[in-house]
């Protein structure tokens, strides 16, 4: 009775737990080497390149997407781009015409002066001591 009591309660053999024991650990072995390998840092610097560049390639695809589809080039996006950059071009040579022709004008306005200061006649300078 009793030993049929034992065999209710735990239908296993001792060798089936055996084996079940050898095969959680040759699971568990592998799993730490898994994880060993993943964890080097020849490995994590390879898949963070990998994330990098497929993140870049869907950033490429997207832009790409707003400029090119189905039928070609979509000029009317093209032609926007390029008129955003003529008007930035354009503002940025009127403000340099601007900026240069103010120090022009001022170059100018010291050199009337020291030719005036030249035709006055020799300046005499006097050098205080002390």
């Amino acid at each position: 009775m009793a030993t049929e009591t034992r065999e209710r309660l735990y239908p296993r053999t001792e060798a089936q737990i055996k084996a079940d024991i050898a095969e959680a650990r040759a699971r568990l072995a592998a799993s730490i080497e898994q994880l060993a390998k993943e964890a080097q840092p020849k490995t994590l610097k390879n898949n963070a390149v990998d994330q990098v560049k497929a993140m870049a390639d869907a950033q490429y695809q997207s832009v790409k997407g707003q400029f090119v589809d189905e039928n070609g080039v979509r000029l009317d996006r093209v032609g926007m781009i390029a008129g955003s950059v003529a008007g930035v071009v354009a503002t940025m040579l009127t403000l340099r015409g601007i900026y240069r022709g103010g120090q022009r004008r001022k170059v100018r306005r010291v050199a009337r002066k020291q030719a005036a200061a030249i035709a006055a006649g020799p300046v005499k300078i006097t050098v205080k001591r002390s």
